[in-house]
């Protein structure tokens, strides 16, 4: 840091000079064996691998030494990505370089290069939740025309609020006493959390009790049948199952809460729960006397 404040972003070094010749395929064949090692999901894996050679192809870094702050920050600026895009791109690409995975390499003297990278802003755009008679209205008519591993995935998005990688990887063993646990090593930003799920939806559930995944079918097969089914009943958003979540969050900050809510729907910071359902929020009520 002391090189960045004297040369500015051109004083940054990245490497030792040991590591500087690995390039940068040699750097995420090493990484992927890694990460499977310490047990991370293979899609994150596969993501973050996919975020990082994205990026070093657009700076044109062959080798980790070619990973300078400078050159990031210059590709942050004049990159023509989304600023959310370009937020999730990075913030991937990164977690290569976190302390963890490079002390797993045995590259732990290595410094981060985006780690004091200045990123976009992204402003969230609040969620226009529905009136509750209509997300009410939706559950029971999906409970009614809905059938077997279809229907358990809809009511596990509306009436507990799961993420579809977490619908499609869930296992009976992780259904129990009314209660849906979500393990760390499944769910985003590895917070692992439990949902309690009311009479209606256990019901629902219990009723399709099995061995092994939920969904033991093929889960495109489902997804698409669910999505299906969903734009016939006028759900719009791009994605229709993540919508369902989106309900059941705007629900749960209503009836319990903006905190509350956060860690049922497992979000990283209570921040992402407030932007998102920031309708919900600003709907203050007056004080009692």
């Amino acid at each position: 840091m002391a090189s960045i404040r004297q040369h500015g972003w051109s004083g940054a070094v990245l490497l030792p000079t040991s590591h500087g010749t690995v390039t940068i395929q040699e750097f995420l064949e090493r990484y992927q064996h890694s990460a499977v090692s310490r047990g991370l999901r293979p899609r994150s894996i596969a993501d973050i691998s996919k975020c990082l050679r994205r990026v070093a192809r657009e700076i044109e870094a062959r080798r980790l030494a070619d990973l300078t702050p400078a050159a990031l920050q210059g590709w942050i600026g004049e990159c023509g990505l989304k600023p959310v895009r370009l937020q999730s791109v990075v913030k991937n690409a990164a977690c290569a370089f976190s302390k963890p995975s490079l002390q797993a390499l045995g590259m732990g003297e290595v410094q981060n290069p985006f780690l004091h990278l200045v990123r976009p802003k992204v402003d969230r755009e609040p969620f226009r939740a529905p009136p509750r008679a209509w997300i009410t209205g939706l559950m029971r008519q999906g409970i009614k025309e809905l059938q077997g591993e279809v229907r358990l995935a809809f009511v596990l998005g509306l009436g507990a609020g799961l993420r579809w990688g977490e619908i499609s990887s869930l296992t009976w063993e992780e259904v129990q006493g009314g209660c849906i646990g979500v393990a760390a090593a499944k769910a985003k930003g590895r917070r692992a959390r439990s949902v309690p799920i009311g009479p209606k939806i256990r019901a629902v559930v219990e009723s399709g009790r099995g061995r092994g995944p939920v969904i033991a079918g093929d889960a495109e097969e489902v997804h698409a049948t669910l999505c299906a089914w969903l734009r016939g009943c006028g759900v719009q958003d791009a994605k229709p199952v993540h919508y369902l979540r989106k309900c059941f969050g705007s629900l749960a900050v209503a009836d319990h809460g903006i905190f509350i809510a956060s860690k049922l729907l497992g979000h990283a910071s209570i921040g992402i729960t407030a932007s998102t359902y920031a309708g919900q929020v600003d709907r203050l009520p007056a004080l009692r006397f």
